[in-house]
């Protein structure tokens, strides 16, 4: 027995042609008699589907009808047929993949096991589009996916595997190099990255790999590396399908097995050295020089404007395949192994999901290199922080703890706050709609895998971005802050501090639910501006809070932008009172002294009601008594306009925070008219710090159940 499985093995592998080991539907020919291959894998499985019809959801028309076929162990079989035919659905129904618009009936068998939903536990799927995160190095990208797919083996065992794919792939000397993204970022070749696309999915030895457009966009060279690569695993046992478009001949000789499809329906099933002499009994025989592929694609294809001709055609060629032994036999074989177990827990199985507390390690450890190691991106986000930020504080700029007011200095600074909150909130959206929806993909494909939880990839990226939601808040607060000249005190900059957290992570979380309902970064960016106007407007800056009208009253109380202005505006003012720096007796004003007793300050002494401007440096509407009552006194209006044009030309101010002012400094305004005037409430202060953090959570929940519910198993 040794004997034989050595001469087998040596055969494989001189061989460039499966004729030459003369192997068909899994058996070889001995002394006349057929015996059953000893493959090199023990797992080694064979395919079969029989009366397979699909449909899209909501139509009658068919896009596979009614076909049946078997693909024995250790085959490499090219899926072929003209745009249309079916190739692509066909196998995203064997592979369990993508079915989420599809109506299915039919049995697929695996060894002769029924397969109902777990075909992608026993199989790899290496798609079209190489899609990664891009920070990642080929190695790390291999050794993550080993630490997520092989947990129940040995770290050691792990890094053999992946050292071994490594060179088994031709990748040893891109190894440590970053992947890149394509088309954003310098990326390893084509071909290195379409073999890394295979080395990831045969980690674990799968026995199946599917495999949708392998050559797609690579030259001739490397679409004939990338197949003798898929030969070479196939000579091992291993049973490999694949969709391709018309390769080249040397490519096109290196599967063992074709099947082409027309327009839904098998025109021939078999060993590829059999189908020259089909399409010659047809009297289609291949001309000198000539691409067979391309042949055989030319008399199965829907010819515009010849439709009713092409047809007739392709029935022809379908159902002299259907008489022919090929196809015979392999009903045969369809027929002894279909179904021949109801379950399918026996089979081998690619992978073992990882617990969830390896998933959230690697999954953040991935997520951390992503967010921190591409130098270009993490450079743009300190900068587009960092620079709106001196911007904003170059365009209010005072000179840091100066406390010289005008009389428009109370608008300028309340003006500052509100493009504080609108700016960073911009800044902190836009860089989650920027990266998250390039990793959505990549979640996507590696759920369905199976190698780790919606949850898990979620919650570890909402965690790799907490250090920057901390840092960056402190810097942009510190910088405006003392540019922009607000009040001077402890307390009141570390609460600014805190609200621009909870901003940020309020605005993020808005991006990721954003993000989640998106299907790429473009969609994203033309979503989101949508339903950011609406809650921008209703800041309370532009109409005040008790003013919006009841239909919109709803908005508001998802508006981070209310709560953070509001709360911006009442750290800054309340319980501030502006008050002149010189004393009234000093002012050159011939005030009769039994009208005025300046031994405490003016808020001792009764004005005339003042005009909203002149007391708050803002229009209110109303009349605004600063304070009420007129004192009978000869010339009190012209004694009173003077006065007041007198502390309102005075530059020379200072700010109290909590208390009267003292000596005889006259009150200029007190900082609580402002909040008035915007119709805010000091008492909010707290409830908007618990609701900022609501819509934070909130917004996170939601983008992870459309994540949850778009990437259900259904829609796989």
């Amino acid at each position: 027995m040794a004997a034989e499985k050595d001469q087998i093995r040596n055969r494989f592998s001189s061989a460039s042609r499966i004729e030459e080991v003369e192997l068909e539907l899994g058996d070889v020919r001995r002394n006349g008699k057929s015996q059953e291959v000893q493959y090199l894998r023990q797992d080694a499985c064979d395919i079969a589907w029989s009366n397979l019809v699909v449909k899209g959801k909501g139509f009658e028309k068919e896009i596979i009808k009614n076909i049946s076929g078997y693909v024995p162990r250790g085959s490499l079989m090219a899926i072929m047929g003209s745009s249309g035919a079916g190739k692509s659905t066909l196998m995203n129904v064997l592979a369990g993949r993508n079915l989420g618009n599809l109506t299915v009936t039919g049995d697929i068998s695996v060894n002769g096991h029924l397969i109902e939903d777990n075909m992608p536990e026993i199989s790899a799927y290496v798609q079209q589009d190489d899609i990664f995160i891009g920070s990642m190095t080929v190695r790390e990208q291999l050794v993550f996916h080993a630490a997520l797919r092989m947990s129940h083996k040995k770290k050691s065992e792990q890094i053999d595997r992946v050292e071994h794919v490594i060179e088994q792939m031709g990748l040893t000397k891109c190894k440590d190099t970053v992947i890149g993204i394509p088309g954003m970022s310098k990326t390893i070749s084509g071909g290195e990255m379409k073999r890394l696309s295979f080395a990831t999915e045969i980690l674990t030895d799968p026995p199946i790999i599917f495999c949708d457009e392998p050559t797609s966009g690579l030259d001739s060279y490397l679409a004939e590396t990338v197949i003798r690569t898929l030969k070479t695993l196939s000579q091992s046992g291993t049973t490999i399908l694949c969709t391709i478009h018309q390769p080249s001949s040397q490519v096109f000789d290196l599967f063992s097995h074709l099947l082409l499809l027309a327009q839904g329906k098998v025109a021939f099933l078999g060993p590829t050295a059999k189908t020259p002499k089909f399409f010659e009994k047809m009297g289609f025989p291949i001309p000198m020089n000539f691409n067979p592929c391309d042949h055989y694609i030319n008399h199965i294809a829907l010819i515009p404007g010849r439709e009713e001709e092409s047809y007739k055609k392709m029935d022809a060629i379908c159902e002299r395949y259907s008489i022919t032994k090929t196809a015979k036999k392999n009903m045969k074989m369809v027929d002894s192994v279909s179904g021949r177990f109801a379950s399918s827990e026996s089979l081998p199985k690619d992978t073992q999901r990882a617990s969830m507390f390896v998933q959230l390690r690697w999954l953040l450890w991935r997520a951390i290199i992503s967010h921190y190691r591409d130098t270009t991106f993490a450079a743009m986000k300190v900068i587009q922080n960092l620079g709106t930020a001196i911007f904003i504080g170059l365009l209010f700029l005072r000179i840091p703890w100066d406390s010289s007011y005008d009389r428009n200095s109370a608008q300028t600074v309340t003006s500052a706050l509100f493009v504080m909150v609108t700016s960073y909130s911009m800044c902190y959206l836009f860089l989650v709609l920027m990266a998250f929806p390039l990793q959505v993909p990549v979640i996507r494909r590696e759920h369905y895998g199976g190698h780790y939880t919606i949850f898990a990839a979620f919650f570890a990226e909402v965690l790799a971005g907490l250090p920057f939601f901390v840092v960056m808040p402190l810097l942009y607060t510190i910088i405006i802050y003392f540019m922009c000249g607000f009040t001077p005190d402890v307390n009141a900059f570390f609460w600014c501090y805190l609200i621009n957290v909870f901003i940020a992570t309020a605005c993020t979380g808005y991006g990721y639910f954003i993000s989640a309902l998106a299907r790429n970064v473009k969609e994203a960016n033309t979503i989101a501006p949508s339903l950011l106007i609406p809650l921008f407007l209703l800041s309370g800056f532009f109409i005040p809070a008790k003013q919006v009208p009841i239909y919109f009253i709803p908005f508001q109380y998802i508006s981070w932008f209310y709560y953070g202005v509001e709360n911006m505006v009442t750290n800054q003012w309340v319980d501030t009172s502006i008050c002149m720096s010189l004393n009234v007796s000093d002012l050159d004003i011939p005030i009769p002294e039994d009208c005025f007793d300046f031994s405490g300050s003016l808020d001792d002494v009764t004005f005339p009601p003042v005009r909203p401007e002149y007391a708050t440096g803002i229009p209110i509407p109303g009349d605004f008594p600063f304070p009420t009552g007129v004192p009978e006194i000869p010339s009190a209006e012209d004694l009173y306009d003077q006065l007041i044009e007198e502390i309102m030309d005075s530059n020379s101010t200072c700010i109290i925070r909590g208390e009267r002012c003292p000596d005889s400094r006259p009150v200029q305004f007190d900082g609580n008219l402002i909040i008035e005037a915007l119709a805010y409430e000091p008492k909010n202060f707290s409830r908007n710090n618990w609701l900022l953090v609501v819509l934070s959570v909130a917004f996170r929940v939601l983008a992870y159940g459309v994540l949850a519910y778009r990437f259900r198993k259904t829609n796989r």
